[in-house]
């Protein structure tokens, strides 16, 4: 979100009844939380130590497994995804080369505080730490400061969550970009009991505690439920998007996205030609510093009679349709490209 974090850490210890380490059987936390639009404020997280965890809440739910699975369940519309850990670094690093158009930060620093307070969550005595992260970008007229604080209580050394569950957090996800592993920081303090997360002094969400409970879990929490259909993770649809895309390298790129077509009986053909008519309206529009394309994948179609096309484009995009097509427009082929042109790489 470009938000800078400001997070407090608390840390809950438990009461004589015996050593926070010593709990080895599954553990059931219920929540009281004050975010979401629908349904109730409660939400479920179960630990089965080693094995998986799940966070289960009226709106969506998601399990995560020691192979690096991830399942997340969408209860609005009874479908549920799969994602591997190798699906999802491999679809980061697909949206990391993308040209990237967004102010850069000044300015993002984070600082991890304990303060000298304690509280009683759940029956299980915690302490407090503070994580705050700022971050400054230049923008015009004015340059524009986000400061985020994250107030967490954590009962010290109960260490049964792991930071790939952790991230499904609101507050986790904030914390994402922070120039530190902070998850990994709070999670080594022990179990998060609750947690607020505030911008600007403004608080967004909180979540507490308000049940610890030691027993046997249900398998079916671990499951997607069985009436509900599978269908493509985000993930997975990043990566078939991207198939076949050639990467070049690039300097800067404009915010301007240029649409162009062509069409020949041969495939190839085709294609070329509608590099070359995108090529051509560029730098009519631009100049010739600006055909530079970073990422290019062919998209090609026998002729139909009836076409359409949709694509989804960042807002504050200038879209340009080239209205000369290329190659020959009755062609058995038509090719598309659409694409943000960038100048090439400065020379050192």
């Amino acid at each position: 979100m470009g938000i800078p974090r400001g997070v407090i850490f608390v840390i809950c210890i438990l009461p004589v009844l015996g050593a926070p380490t010593a709990v080895a059987d599954d553990v059931t936390i219920t929540y009281k939380v004050t975010y979401g639009a629908r349904g109730s404020p409660i939400r479920y997280k179960y630990i089965s130590l080693g094995r998986a965890e799940a966070w289960s809440g009226p709106d969506y739910s998601f399990i995560t497994d020691s192979t690096g699975k991830i399942t997340r369940i969408d209860h609005a519309s009874w479908h549920y995804t799969e994602t591997t850990d190798e699906e999802r670094e491999a679809a980061t690093q697909l949206l990391r080369r993308r040209p990237n158009h967004s102010t850069p930060l000044k300015i993002n620093t984070t600082t991890l505080q304990k303060l000298p307070d304690r509280r009683k969550i759940a029956d299980l005595e915690c302490e407090h730490y503070v994580v705050t992260t700022r971050r400054q970008w230049d923008d015009e007229p004015k340059p524009r400061i986000v400061v985020n604080r994250h107030d967490y209580w954590i009962a010290p050394d109960l260490h049964l969550e792991t930071a790939r569950a952790r991230d499904f957090e609101m507050g986790a996800r904030i914390l994402q970009d922070a120039p530190s592993d902070v998850i990994n920081d709070v999670l080594s303090k022990g179990l998060v009991l609750a947690e607020t997360w505030s911008v600007d002094d403004r608080v967004i969400h909180s979540e507490e505690a308000i049940e610890f409970k030691i027993g046997a879990i249900d398998p079916s929490v671990f499951t997607a439920p069985l009436f509900y259909t599978k269908v493509e993770s985000v993930s997975a649809s990043i990566i078939q998007a991207n198939a076949g895309v050639e990467y070049s390298p690039i300097g800067a790129c404009s915010r301007t996205l240029f649409f162009a077509v062509g069409g020949d009986n041969d495939e190839d053909v085709a294609w070329d030609a509608t590099k070359k008519a995108w090529r051509s309206c560029v730098t009519e529009r631009l100049g010739e510093k600006w055909t530079v394309v970073q990422s290019m994948k062919k998209q090609c179609y026998p002729r139909q009679k009836n076409m359409a096309y949709t694509r989804i484009v960042d807002q504050g995009t200038e879209i340009v349709s080239c209205g000369q097509p290329g190659g020959d427009p009755q062609g058995k082929w038509v090719c598309h490209l659409d694409a943000v042109p960038c100048t090439a790489p400065s020379t050192p």
